[in-house]
Parts: structure tokens; sequence; C-alpha cells
């Protein structure tokens, strides 16, 4: 099989692997603590839910412990701005988002 025939990345996967990189709990990222060190993980998953799966804001706040639709929002928007501040969270979502589009 060639490349882009792949098996689709899923959600679960995305969390997995940004729980992994972060070094959090899916069930962290899923849950109700906000705390920076879970919540960072999980605006980037969510980012990543939006980027790699092209998932609407709705279905990623259910996927995210039932949140609003407007979080997800935020969340996206705000990777992306962290994104062009920070050069190494950047190369990490950027080498996140290769390997789940793999």
């Amino acid at each position: 099989v060639g490349p882009g025939h792949g098996r689709k990345s899923s959600p679960d996967d995305v969390m997995r692997h940004v729980a992994a990189a972060w070094n959090v709990k899916v069930s962290d990222l899923k849950g109700e603590r906000r705390h920076r060190s879970v919540a960072l993980p999980r605006q980037i998953a969510m980012h990543l839910c939006r980027q790699v799966l092209k998932m609407s804001y709705p279905e990623i706040g259910e996927r995210f412990g039932g949140r609003d639709h407007t979080t997800a929002m935020n969340a996206c928007r705000k990777v992306a701005s962290i994104m062009e501040t920070d050069a190494d969270i950047a190369a990490s979502i950027e080498s996140l988002r290769r390997t789940l589009e793999a």
C-alpha cells in the first residue's frame, strides 16, 4: 500500500501520541483537570484532531470529555499562536502531525 493509503489515524491515536509525547495520561486529556501540565497537551491534541483528522469543533469537544465546541475553537487558536512564538513546541507538534499523517 503506497503513501496516503495507510490506516487513518483516529482521535484515540492522536490522544495516545500526545499523551506519550507530553508524559500525561490519555484519561487526563479527557478529564476535568485544568493544570497547565495537562491543559497544553489537551489543547495540542484538539489542534491535531482539527488539523489531521479534519474533525468539527463540536466533535472534538465531545471526544475530550464532552466539552463545549468553543473550548475546542479556543484550543486550536491558542495552539496556533503558541506555534508562532515557541519553535520547540512547534517542532514537537509538527513531528506528531507527520507521525499521525503517515
